[in-house]
């Protein structure tokens, strides 16, 4: 899972990978942190897409996996968050899940996101997404 948890209303954003329940992540950075931290949400993931969002965000790094909370950053974290396509309340929905493609999805989502940030310049994306030119365009052909 890739976690966003926030320090108090407007304070840095730390975006992390866990394997375990995000809430558990969450308690435990509470622990050691006087602040007030809240869980923003979370979405299917492993550590390769926490990587690339990790790069997309570098200018807005502050330090480690926390980043300021700069509108761009809120509105790209709740757009992963928010328009997730597959919901699991009922186990229909999660039985036809496959996360190979829910994986390629947000791969693609932060290829397209950073190509709009180059100004669709291909080498560029690529070498800020540290993935070689071949690989990007692989995501972009039907």
């Amino acid at each position: 899972m890739i976690y966003f948890i926030q320090q108090d209303i407007n304070g840095p954003i730390k975006i992390g990978y866990t394997e375990n329940n995000p809430e558990s992540r969450l308690k435990a950075l509470q622990t050691g942190n006087s602040n007030t931290l809240t869980l923003l949400g979370y979405i299917d993931g492993e550590e390769q897409q926490e990587k690339m969002i990790h790069r997309f965000f570098n200018g807005y790094r502050i330090n480690g996996e926390w980043f300021r909370p700069d509108p761009f950053v809120m509105d790209y974290i709740f757009s992963l968050i928010f328009n997730q396509k597959y919901n699991f309340t009922n186990l229909s929905a999660a039985s036809e899940f496959d996360l190979k493609k829910y994986l390629k999805e947000i791969e693609l989502i932060i290829i397209q996101k950073t190509l709009k940030r180059f100004n669709n310049n291909k080498s560029k994306t690529a070498r800020f997404l540290k993935i070689t030119r071949k690989t990007l365009l692989s995501f972009l052909s039907p």
